[in-house]
């Protein structure tokens, strides 16, 4: 936790002036203050923020610190939308109750601080009886989530991007064992097969199967060993049967095999075989 010195405070860097106060909110309250400051050109002096909750400003001199006025609330919300809920309000909330600074150069904040700086400056030159377009164009919300990338922007991405990672290992997890059970549809598998060969549980197997078709993992296995039977049906051999490809496709007795094929295409199994042995016109 980055915390300002003594020095800093003697300094009185801390105070900016002016700046407009609960941008962040559409009230007076908050629970927390926004440092901003600008960097000066010819002093060598980079752009840097202060997040300060009032638990914390109460230990200062009174009138030491002057800044926007932050709602902690809305920056959790905002934090919990740009982490697609991977953090939960109530989670993020708790790194809401530390202090924590920031200075221009600290690689991924350093872009979002500086445009933070600029809608500080803007909001600040329509305030007063333009304070209405700022509500009305929404620039609250932004400045909520430029505050929230500029200071944990790296845990909030992070999770984000470790999340895309895993649905797409995820996905290509589940298209190679779709392949295998392309190619296995002729014989009967079962779930916790599929748990073995995919390293998910049957629940997650479920979920992700529903998600995708819409349907539960033995349902899709049915409706491929189906549609392989029917493609076996249409390119039959002369000394092809229907209870041969039945067999082929993992059923002992064709009646079974007869009655699932017309739950899935609403035809019989010899329909097909006529259909695709029939001269072409």
């Amino acid at each position: 936790m980055i915390r300002e010195s003594s020095d800093h405070q003697r300094q009185n860097v801390f105070r900016i002036d002016p700046l407009p106060r609960n941008v962040g909110s559409d009230s007076d309250d908050g629970d927390a203050t926004l440092v901003l400051i600008p960097a000066v050109a010819g002093k060598g002096r980079s752009a840097s923020a202060l997040y300060i909750p009032d638990p914390a400003a109460t230990a200062r001199e009174p009138g030491a610190i002057e800044g926007l006025r932050l709602d902690s609330r809305r920056l959790a919300d905002a934090a919990a939308r740009l982490s697609e809920f991977a953090w939960s309000p109530r989670r993020f909330e708790q790194l809401l109750l530390q202090p924590i600074s920031i200075q221009a150069g600290s690689k991924e904040s350093d872009r979002y601080l500086q445009r933070l700086l600029v809608l500080a400056s803007l909001v600040h030159e329509w305030g007063g009886q333009r304070a209405v377009d700022v509500r009305q164009l929404g620039m609250g919300e932004v400045l909520d989530r430029l505050v929230v990338l500029s200071f944990w922007g790296e845990w909030i991405l992070g999770v984000t991007n470790r999340r895309a990672s895993g649905a797409a290992e995820k996905a290509s997890i589940i298209g190679e064992l779709l392949g295998w059970i392309r190619a296995n549809c002729h014989r009967s598998i079962s779930l916790a097969e599929l748990e073995k060969r995919s390293g998910y549980s049957q629940r997650s197997l479920r979920n992700a199967f529903q998600e995708r078709f819409g349907c539960a993992p033995n349902e899709w296995i049915r409706r491929t060993r189906m549609e392989s039977a029917r493609q076996r049906l249409l390119d039959a051999r002369p000394t092809d049967t229907v209870s041969s490809i039945a067999l082929e496709h993992g059923y002992s007795h064709v009646s079974q095999f007869s009655r699932d094929f017309r739950g899935v295409f609403g035809l019989q199994p010899s329909q097909v075989m006529r259909h695709g042995r029939r001269p072409i016109d």
